[in-house]
């Protein structure tokens, strides 16, 4: 009997048996470490999908937080441009009866900040410029009716009708604006409301034009 073909041939089967169960072994290391690499993306795809919805929450909420201060701000400056022609509505009865007469504008509630884009800041900005119109308004007619040598209460109640469809008109506007730039629907005017708002504004049109006429 040959032992050396003996032990040559048993050496080729361990080595073989060997190369075999290194090469299952190498392949079981391979697919443990490809299913531990497939589980650590399919975790940080979790984690970015979770991180986009949360990214699309917040801007959702930041969108609705801002259309609802659009909506408000809206509503409170058609309620100011009401208010003027009330205020109006008043004084002429007052005057009839010789009652007291306000020689001050409505108050204009605070304006709320629409977020941070470059619409709600236009928006903000403007909304700062009709307080400042207001009181200006006012100052004015309270000097007129403070100055009773040459003018009076009679020539603020002349400042006072022209300065109130002046502000209204600019409520109504800013009011639209606010509408369009944030798509807040309003409600159809009845046909008073509708009346009161073209007067205000055909109003102040026409002062507009008379000043462009004098200058």
């Amino acid at each position: 009997m040959d032992f050396s073909s003996i032990w040559n041939m048993g050496t080729l089967v361990v080595s073989g048996g060997s190369a075999f169960v290194g090469g299952a072994l190498g392949m079981f290391v391979k697919g443990i470490d490809a299913r531990l690499k497939l589980a650590k993306l399919n975790r940080e795809l979790a984690k970015l999908s979770r991180e986009l919805q949360e990214a699309k929450d917040e801007a959702q909420a930041r969108r609705a937080a801002a259309v609802r201060v659009a909506r408000e701000a809206a509503g409170g400056l058609e309620a100011y441009a009401y208010a003027c022609d009330a205020l109006l509505t008043e004084n002429a009865r007052a005057d009839r009866a010789g009652d007291a007469i306000s020689f001050r504008l409505p108050k204009l509630a605070p304006g709320g900040q629409a977020g941070d884009s470059p619409d709600a800041l236009e928006l903000e900005s403007a909304y700062r410029d009709l307080e400042q119109q207001v009181r200006a308004a006012n100052d004015h007619i309270a000097e007129t009716s403070r100055d009773t040598y040459h003018a009076g209460p009679e020539e603020a109640l002349v400042v006072l009708d022209a300065r109130a469809y002046e502000t209204a008109a600019s409520a109504l506007k800013l009011a639209g604006r606010y509408r369009e730039r944030f798509d807040v629907p309003r409600m159809p005017l009845g046909r008073r409301e509708q009346r009161i708002e073209d007067a205000i504004l055909s109003r102040a049109a026409e002062e507009d034009a008379a000043s462009t006429t004098d200058h």
